[in-house]
């Protein structure tokens, strides 16, 4: 048995977003990884947002979808 350990960039999450959307996002996070190690930005927020427990999985999709969105034209992605 193996333990599998995802890099995730600022970059690599907008181009998911861009091409397969919020769930591919949200996949990327928690399928088929044991640990997860976040570049600093809009990649360490969804983690916290992801970890959120006060919060319904509706509102947290709608969240992550917004941050994503916005860190996206602040790139100059539209």
């Amino acid at each position: 048995m193996s333990f599998h350990k995802r890099h995730i960039s600022n970059d690599q999450v907008i181009e998911i977003y861009r091409t397969q959307g919020n769930q591919a996002v949200i996949d990327w996070y928690t399928k088929g990884v044991d640990a997860v190690v976040t570049e600093d930005g809009i990649a360490s927020l969804i983690t916290d947002l992801l970890g959120l427990t006060n919060v319904d999985n509706t509102a947290k999709w709608n969240m992550i979808s917004e941050e994503i969105s916005d860190e996206s034209i602040k790139k100059g992605f539209e």
